[in-house]
Parts: structure tokens; C-alpha cells; sequence
């Protein structure tokens, strides 16, 4: 399932029902947020390489505790009318020959302090087994 396929999430959910069927446990990486959710049980989200949040897809999807996933959902079109631009996250995505230490968001990030700073990533647990990522 690559991100520039011309297929719709209904074909690529159809392709994989049959596996899901017998009940294998199946690892999809995609761009597509309709795809994880028809899909998924669970979800992770990745930035530059890292899980900042991961859970079930419901919980995710509907209360996002990281301010990247909070800005992902924001950013879907929706059906409805909107007035104005498509909100999009702002700032610019580090270069990959200096990716900051810690929390690879924190120059995007409204919701940034020092903490966010170059310590060691651990684990937050809001909802067992719900997880968001943030410094310590």
C-alpha cells in the first residue's frame, strides 16, 4: 500500500480482509489515517521515525493525547463545508543531517517547555494501554 496508490482505502481494506478473516495479526505501515482506521485495532503514530502515540485506534482517533496526532487529525478534509485553508502543522520538518535530540516534534510543537528538551524518551501512561511519548 504505498501513499501515491490511485486505489481507494475500500479496495486496499478488501485486499486484506481475508487475512484478517483467519485472524493473523498484520503490521501496516500507511500514510492513510482512513485506511488505519478501517483496518487497525490498535494504531501507532510515527514522526520522523519515532512512536509518539500509540493505542487503540479509537481512543487515538478521538482523543489524541500528542499535539502531532492532534495535528494530523486536524489536517483530514472532511466532507463538510469549511471556510478558509486546510489547517496544516506548522514549521518545517528538521533536516535529516540534524535531527534534534528528544522529542523529533518539539520545534513544531505549540505545546512545547524545556522538558521537551535532549533527555532520554519514556513512556507517559494516560490510559493503560494507551501511550503517549514525552520527555523526562
Amino acid at each position: 500500500m504505498r501513499p501515491a496508490s490511485p486505489r481507494s482505502e475500500w479496495h486496499d481494506a478488501h485486499a486484506l480482509a481475508p487475512l484478517l478473516y483467519v485472524g493473523l495479526t498484520i503490521l501496516v505501515v500507511t500514510h492513510d489515517l482512513g485506511l488505519a482506521w478501517t483496518i487497525a485495532d490498535r494504531v501507532a503514530v510515527m514522526y520522523l521515525g519515532h512512536v509518539m502515540e500509540q493505542g487503540p485506534k479509537d481512543k487515538v482517533f478521538a482523543r489524541p493525547l500528542h499535539p502531532y496526532t492532534s495535528g494530523l487529525l486536524r489536517s483530514l478534509p472532511h466532507l463538510s463545508p469549511r471556510h478558509g485553508k486546510l489547517p496544516s502543522i506548522p514549521g518545517r520538518v528538521p533536516s535529516i543531517m540534524d535531527m534534534p535530540n528528544g522529542c523529533r516534534f518539539k520545534a513544531r510543537c505549540p505545546h512545547a517547555i524545556d522538558g521537551c528538551g535532549p533527555q532520554t524518551l519514556h513512556s507517559l501512561r494516560a490510559l493503560e494501554p494507551w501511550t503517549v511519548w514525552r520527555e523526562e
